[in-house]
């Protein structure tokens, strides 16, 4: 195409205006975006494979668009496939269902549940232009599920219609192909316990097939480095997703081949000299992971987010050195991989390789007690320390069962004028969230005296839900991945009044209902995400309130102009003077000594018993039926971070020199912010001091999370 004739052909072409001319330069100007991702599966589901084909549509199909969720039309749509549209796309393979994915996108993507299909078979037809005869997968079934119409994050449309759908396949086997969707639709009408078992053996065999082929290696000098110089199974864990394959430890690389072909890469390759933290990680209750966060990105890295959901790469700029600072300290981390293996033993043996390597370049490592000190000192902000030691106590921006919690510190979002020389604004630390209300805190007591022992374990709880799960993560950035909110809810958002609809609100409710105690997450005060979890960027459709409002949106308090400004001053009060002498109170609660026993009890501090650690061990767990209730109990409520302090944590110096602060670009009389004003930080550009932290120790108890402090003071200007 590119040579000098072809190129002379392509401009005269061009130049001639003509239908041929247009139609060349639209195929040349044209690129498919890809919209499948594993998020659009069923909860649960396992990814097989896909192939290039063709959708064979009837027009009657899309002819009432109106058709929705639980309205069952009976007329049949069966149409000669010679006379439907044909639409180009790839053809999806999963454990629960099958999809289609149109090139183009003004077409929805298609899912088609084997539940609601009575089988495939294979169909020989008339082609086309009706010269020759083509073999054809049908599908006929009672419903169609729709997603991503246009590329946009819209709620699925669940499409009930008796509907016929034709699939040609492209280098394809179809009678290998069909059978594998039979064995597959034959397996979803089984019982769960049945089903699993025999999907498992099915899954087995497929991955064992799957060799990691040596010759991907990008130097043909690396040397494995596991005793028997093969790949080891490992799931790539990234919110709402776990993505099986292999990992291979060389001298150099780690390389991670996954066995579903969503990406165009045949794997990812990371540079171990570029790993700068390690952390051992309990993911779904099973002490079996690890976690990565790199430094800058080579060419060599290839991040697979948009395998999960939205692409994201690697900050250009430079990042915090302190674990998850800077712009990296937010959902889907574009600086991390998080891996999960299959036991225990093969992930302890990994992490041991992988510290071992020479190329490895992590720093030495200090207590626990190190970074504490430092934060005492002022030499590490509020914000930085409370990234610390949610990373200590196993929290990760990929697990959102697990994601990290930070606290509300404000009760003040009414004001027109946010003045942090006065306590009245703040929230008590001392008291979890669902004992800051009196009222409330009486009818949790005595729920709690009158609470059957089976209903608790034999260990009666105050509060039935938790402050951090994976529906309040997803409820805060609803706007930010909306995506993943309609997977965690199957396809919907919620009600419109039940989003999160304003700052007031929000705070209204955690401090009144029954039914809500959460805290808030990092994004509230990361100043680099300049409050993007708080706009309608994307134009979603989120509804209208009972009131008639339009959710669109955060409705920020009076003292903030913009998302930008609103959680720059969230971060000024995370760091003002009256929070840093109290926020040692909150971190017992949370990471400390009253988080459970007698210290608990008196703290007002009791959750369901199954979100604490060791509570219990779901490898013991063998009837198919109770373990997926625990698994799924685990996704409701989220679980409790490590304790990772089991005395009273001090508080911060009281010395003025030592306090961390964010300096302002105006002040007003008694410390108050003008509203609209523009504020910078000396933290530095990344919202991070220039601490430095390190990584796990290989021998600190219990995996804690080891810091060295090189930072210089700062004061409030």
């Amino acid at each position: 195409l590119f040579a000098p004739s072809s190129i002379q052909k392509l401009f005269a072409l061009l130049c001639a205006r003509s239908a041929s001319s247009r139609k060349l330069l639209t195929m040349i100007s044209k690129k498919v975006v890809r919209r499948f991702s594993l998020l659009l599966l069923g909860e649960g589901e396992y990814y097989f494979q896909d192939y290039g084909g063709y959708l064979f549509l009837s027009e009657a199909y899309h002819r009432d668009n109106s058709s929705g969720e639980g309205e069952n039309r009976e007329e049949e749509d069966y149409t000669l496939i010679s006379d439907r549209k044909r639409i180009k796309g790839r053809f999806h393979i999963g454990s629960a269902s099958v999809l289609f994915e149109p090139d183009d996108m003004r077409y929805p993507v298609y899912r088609i549940p084997y539940t609601e299909t009575t089988g495939p078979r294979l169909h020989n037809a008339p082609s086309e232009k009706r010269r020759s005869r083509s073999i054809y997968i049908l599908l006929n079934t009672k419903l169609v599920i729709e997603m991503k119409e246009n590329n946009t994050d819209h709620p699925y449309r669940f499409r009930r219609k008796k509907s016929e759908f034709a699939f040609a396949l492209t280098y394809a086997n179809l009678e290998e192909v069909n059978e594998k969707i039979k064995l597959l639709h034959d397996l979803a009408e089984k019982d769960r316990s049945q089903r699993e078992a025999e999907l498992a053996k099915l899954i087995l065999k497929r991955e064992a097939s799957i060799p990691f082929d040596i010759s991907w290696l990008v130097d043909y000098s690396e040397r494995p480095q596991h005793p028997d110089g093969q790949a080891v199974l490992a799931s790539q864990i990234t919110p709402l997703v776990e993505s099986p394959g292999r990992m291979m430890l060389t001298d150099k690389r780690l390389y991670v081949q996954h066995f579903n072909n969503v990406s165009a890469e045949p794997l990812d390759k990371y540079e171990l000299s570029l790993i700068q933290f390690m952390h051992k990680r309990r993911y779904a209750m099973r002490d079996r992971g690890i976690e990565f966060i790199f430094r800058q990105s080579t060419k060599s890295h290839h991040h697979r987010s948009s395998l999960m959901g939205s692409p994201r790469g690697l900050s250009s700029s430079s990042s915090s050195t302190m674990i998850g600072g800077g712009k990296n300290a937010s959902f889907l981390q574009s600086n991390s991989l998080y891996l999960s293996f299959k036991d225990q033993k093969t992930r302890d043996e990994t992490y041991d390789l992988i510290i071992k390597q020479s190329s490895v370049n992590i720093s030495t490592a200090t207590s626990l007690d190190s970074v504490r000190k430092a934060w005492h000192e002022g030499k590490v902000s509020n914000y930085e320390y409370l990234l610390h030691l949610n990373h200590a106590a196993g929290r990760s921006f990929n697990d959102v069962t697990q994601y990290p919690v930070f606290p509300w510190v404000l009760k003040d979002f009414t004001s027109r004028r946010l003045d942090l020389n006065d306590p009245k604004v703040f929230r008590d630390l001392s008291k979890p969230i669902g004992a800051l209300e009196t009222n409330r805190l009486r009818t949790f007591r005595k729920r709690m005296r009158e609470m059957p022992a089976e209903m608790s374990h034999g260990k009666p709880f105050l509060y039935g839900t938790h402050y951090s799960a994976p529906g309040y993560v997803l409820y805060f950035l609803v706007r930010k991945a909306p995506e993943y909110m309609l997977r965690l809810q199957s396809g919907h958002f919620d009600v419109p009044d039940r989003l999160f609809h304003s700052m007031h609100h929000a705070w209204q409710s955690v401090l009144t209902s029954n039914t809500d105690v959460k805290e808030l997450i990092p994004e509230f005060y990361n100043v680099d995400t300049k409050g993007d979890f708080a706009l309608n960027t994307k134009n979603l459709d989120l509804g209208v309130r009972q009131d008639g409002s339009e959710v669109d949106d955060l409705i920020l308090p009076k003292w903030a102009r913009t998302a930008r400004q609103f959680v720059t001053k969230m971060r000024e009060a995370l760091e003002c003077k009256h929070v840093s002498d109290n926020i040692h109170k909150w971190i017992d609660l949370i990471f400390g000594y009253k988080q459970t026993g007698d210290e608990a009890v008196k703290a007002d501090n009791l959750f369901y018993p199954l979100t604490y650690e060791g509570a219990v061990d779901i490898e013991t767990v063998k009837d198919a039926t109770k373990r997926a209730s625990i698994e799924a109990q685990i996704r409701e409520f989220g679980q409790t971070p490590r304790q990772i302090f089991r005395d009273p944590h001090p508080a911060r110096s009281d010395n003025p020199s030592t306090h961390v602060s964010m300096r302002l670009g105006r002040r007003g009389r008694g410390g108050n912010t003008a509203e609209g004003e523009e504020h910078s930080s000396l933290l530095g550009s990344n919202g991070s001091s220039s601490g430095r932290v390190m990584r796990d120790s290989k021998r600190g108890v219990g995996g804690l999370l080891s810091t060295t402090t090189t930072t210089t003071t700062t004061t409030t200007t």
